[in-house]
Order: structure tokens, then sequence, then C-alpha cells
């Protein structure tokens, strides 16, 4: 298969995902109501943090270092992960909401609590899960494993919502099933390529849990910009459930799931061109950045418009007349999600040539941004002020990033924001010489970003 049809198949995938992400976050919101729904996604929360930040860069390390060590000390060191930083993790989420420092103990009892606490173990061994098949170069069997998820949690959302009225615990139930069978499709992936490796019944493969510390340390450089953005992207959420509670938090994640739709063609476009951008000549990369950024911006701009100014009419028809309090929130979003499309494709390019730190930076700046912005704007003016103050700090993310990238290249403003008219002759070439290493293959899938933004609005 040419890496054209190979990324158009990644983007057919996520389409896909998100679609039915999308059906599923209208029937869990309907069927819960405006507060349980913000009870649910602050229950959620806690343990989808939890799991990225105690991630360690893990993915990554497998996928870019994993060729340097055998399949069996990759696997060691991805058990090693699980069992340690799963442990800690469960252990700090449970703590920090029993304590009432995180909301949660208000919100649900104990066995759901730590029912809920298990689904961070859970999101870590898909993180290895994938980077062992990404590492390897398994991009189909990655692929569907995008798909499972998705297309288990909704019948089980229809089943244990609108058949059985179960609640906040159908909703989380179908959420553990769906990540259940997500982890059960990869192990059953990984389990294959053992074999085909180690040849059918030979137990060579496997060592005492062991953490390798070549791929530790590269887990952790990429780990602190990847913790970062990732906090820039769900901070917001976290302190209004912490400020203005469950009803409010319902609201908000209406406005984001809608906001965010603006990030779908920035995100596959960055990640189609970041082999490219790591294997070019600094020319040929700088042109390959500065298109994915126009062709980026031209097409989430007309939806960022179409979203506002029909937003109020999506509201009340996908998620019911209580949550058009969400409109203003959503408009106050969408100048910001605008922002952070350039700086989405701009940190992939300064990461591609070898410069994550100046990626982290911006990731750095733009979270102490976030942290202070809330913490101002939250009390004083609601859902408008998390809105706004999202907006700002993305805002940073991408002057600081474009600053960046203008520093390295030379390139002017409108090179980067002003379409032309072989843009898209120009990505499809680019995909066309994408690397046909585990390292671009690696890459040239995206992330499991987008499944854990759905996770929290369902």
């Amino acid at each position: 298969m040419s890496h054209s049809r190979s990324a158009l198949r990644n983007f057919a995938v996520r389409l896909s995902q998100a679609a039915v992400a999308l059906v599923t976050s209208i029937v869990v919101t309907r069927a819960l109501g405006v507060a349980d729904k913000g009870a649910f996604a602050l229950l959620m929360l806690a343990p989808l943090l939890g799991a990225r930040l105690t991630s360690l860069g893990t993915e990554a390390a497998l996928v870019v270092r994993g060729s340097r060590v055998s399949l069996a000390r990759r696997i060691a060191h991805g058990v090693a992960i699980v069992l340690l930083c799963g442990a800690v993790g469960m252990a700090a989420v449970l703590g920090l909401e029993f304590a009432g420092i995180l909301p949660g103990r208000e919100l649900a009892g104990s066995a759901l609590l730590f029912a809920a606490a298990l689904m961070l173990p859970l999101n870590l061994t898909i993180y290895v899960l994938n980077g062992l098949l990404r590492g390897a170069g398994l991009l189909r069997a990655y692929d569907r494993g995008l798909l499972v998820g998705p297309v288990v949690q909704l019948p089980a959302v229809v089943a244990l919502l609108c058949g059985l009225g179960w609640g906040i615990k159908g909703a989380f139930l179908a959420s553990l099933l769906a990540t259940a069978a997500t982890v059960s499709y990869l192990l059953f992936c990984v389990w294959q390529m053992i074999r085909a490796e180690t040849g059918t019944g030979s137990g060579r493969f496997l060592e005492l849990p062991r953490l390798q510390p070549d791929m530790l340390r590269f887990g952790l450089q990429e780990h602190a910009g990847n913790l970062a953005q990732h906090l820039n992207l769900r901070l917001d959420l976290l302190l209004v459930g912490v400020f203005l509670g469950p009803l409010a938090t319902g609201i908000y994640t209406v406005a984001i799931a809608l906001a965010e739709i603006v990030w779908f063609v920035p995100d596959a476009v960055g990640t189609v061109l970041l082999p490219r951008i790591a294997r070019g000549d600094p020319g040929s990369a700088r042109a390959a950045a500065a298109s994915a950024c126009r062709i980026s911006l031209a097409a989430a701009t007309p939806v960022a418009c179409i979203i506002g100014a029909a937003g109020s009419l999506l509201i009340r028809i996908l998620y019911g007349s209580a949550f058009l309090p969400a409109w203003l929130p959503l408009l106050g979003l969408l100048p910001g999600t605008l922002l952070l499309t350039v700086s989405k494709v701009l940190s992939k390019y300064l990461s591609g040539v070898g410069r994550p730190a100046l990626a982290a930076r911006a990731s750095g700046y733009s979270l102490i941004a976030t942290i202070l912005l809330d913490l101002l704007c939250i009390p004083l003016w609601g859902l408008i002020g998390a809105a706004i103050a999202t907006t700002l700090s993305y805002g940073v993310h991408a002057a600081v990033c474009t600053q960046a990238f203008r520093r390295l290249t030379g390139a002017p403003l409108p090179e980067i924001l002003l379409p032309r008219r072989d843009d898209i002759a120009r990505l499809m070439r680019c995909i066309d010489a994408t690397s046909s290493t585990p390292l671009g293959f690696g890459l040239l899938a995206s992330s499991n970003s987008s499944t854990e933004r759905s996770a929290f609005h369902r």
C-alpha cells in the first residue's frame, strides 16, 4: 500500500472514530442531563489525566527507541511502567479524591470511585500496546484499535442508559467495557506480533518487568512538553468542576466538544507531515510545515465560523435546550481553537527538526497562562471566564510556536497564514515521500489524544 493510501486510511479511521464518539456524546448527554453529565465528566477526568501524567512518554519511547532493544526488553519496560505507574497513579487519584482536593467523593460512592480509578492503569496499558504496534510498523492493527472502543461503547451506552436507565453507573460501565475491549484487541495483536517474531509457543520474549534506561530517558524528555500541552487542553475543565460544580461542568463539556471539532484537520495534517519534516532538508521541511499550517487554517476557519453561527441551533438539536447556556462559552472558545490550529502544526515541525525543547517551552508558557487566567477568570465570570482564559492561553502557545518557527526558518507571516493554490498538491507529495521505516510509520499514525478528548465528553 502506498504511503498516501496508508495516510488516507488513517484519516478515514479518525473520521469514523470522531463520528461515533460524537453520537455517543450526544446519547450520553441527553440521557444523563446537565448535572449528571458534569458529574460523569469529573468522575472520568482524574483517572484520564492521571494516566497521561504517569505515562512518562512511554508510547513515544517505544516507537522511537524501541528498535534499539529487543522485543523482550520492550515488553519488560512497558509492563514495568503499567505496574509501577499504574499503582502509584491509582493511589494518588483515590487519595486526592477522598481528601476532597479533586472533585469525586461527592459525586459517587467509594466502589464507583475505585472502579473509575482502574481506568488509569488500563489507559497506561493502551499506551504501551500502541507503542509496541506503532514501533513495529503495524499501522493497520493500530488503526483498527482506534475504532474498537467507540464501536463497543455506543451500543453499550444505548443499552445501559437508554434501555436500563442506569445513569452515571451505566455511562461509566460503557466506558469501562470500551476500554477493556480496546485492551483485549491490542493484546491479541501484540501476541500475534510476538508469535511472528519468536515462533509459535516460544517463551523467550518473556522477561521480568524492568525499566530500560534509554527508553526511560527519551520518554521523560518528550513527556514534559506533551504533559504541559495535555494539561493546557484539560485544566480548564477540572477547574470549572472545582469552582463551579457538576452542573456548570456538564454545560462546559458541550462547548468543548463542539469547539474541538475544529482541530480534526490540523491534527491529521500535522501527524501525516511529521515524518517528512523529520527526514527532509531544512528548505523542504519549512515548506511542508508552512503548507500544513495554511491548509489547516484554511480548512478550520470556515468550520469554526459555521459552528459559531449555528452553535445555538446545534446545541438545541444535538444536546437539548437544557444545554443552551453552552453557546456563549463556545463562542469564547472558538478563537482559541483556531489559534491552536497553527501551533498544533508548528510544534510538530519543531519536534521534527530536533528542537522539541522549543515546543515544550511553548506548552510551558501556555500552561502558566492557563493556570493564572483560570484562577482569575473562572471565579469572576464563570464559564465565560473559563472560555476567555483558554483562548488567551492558546494564543500564548500559538505566538511562541510561531515566533520559534520564524526564528529558525526566517519565514514571513504570510507564508504561514495565507493559503496558496498548490497547497493540496504539495501535501500529497509530502505524504508520498513519508518514510516507510518503523519510525516513520509510527509517527504517521495519530496518537490517542483524540480518543482521550472524546472520553472527557461522553
